[in-house]
């Protein structure tokens, strides 16, 4: 005596309606969806406003250490300039003739009694003889 079995067989649903297919479409892994979207375009936006920000501050930082460079700059070219105008009197107070005058004395020099001139020649400035 055998036995024999039955198999049963269902048969497959011929055609899946499309909301079902596109649902299995969109839940797919690896796959992209409205919500993963805007995760990823608001971590892209915050990165983006980051970085303008530092660039930004770096900038500001920048530019404030470069006023403070050229407010010491300033406060020194204004220094050398009142530098420059104590040299310059003293320089015309020592050639003064009053100063020089009385610098002679120091220097050993004494006044010239008489001053005389040559006259002037034809252009030659020395005279070979022979």
């Amino acid at each position: 005596m055998t036995q024999t079995r039955q198999q049963v067989i269902t048969p497959r649903a011929s055609r899946t309606s499309r909301s079902t297919r596109s649902y299995r479409l969109s839940s797919q892994r690896g796959s992209i969806d409205h919500g993963t979207a805007a995760a990823m375009f608001g971590i892209v936006a915050v990165v983006l406003v980051g970085m303008f920000s530092f660039f930004y501050l770096q900038q500001v930082v920048r530019t404030a250490s470069q006023g403070a460079d050229i407010n010491q700059l300033e406060s020194q070219l204004s220094s050398l300039k009142e530098q420059q105008k104590t040299l310059e009197l003293d320089g015309a107070h020592l050639r003064s003739l009053q100063t020089i005058q009385d610098q002679t004395g120091s220097m050993n020099l004494v006044p010239a009694d008489s001053v005389s001139y040559l006259a002037p020649t034809d252009g030659r400035v020395a005279v070979l003889i022979k």
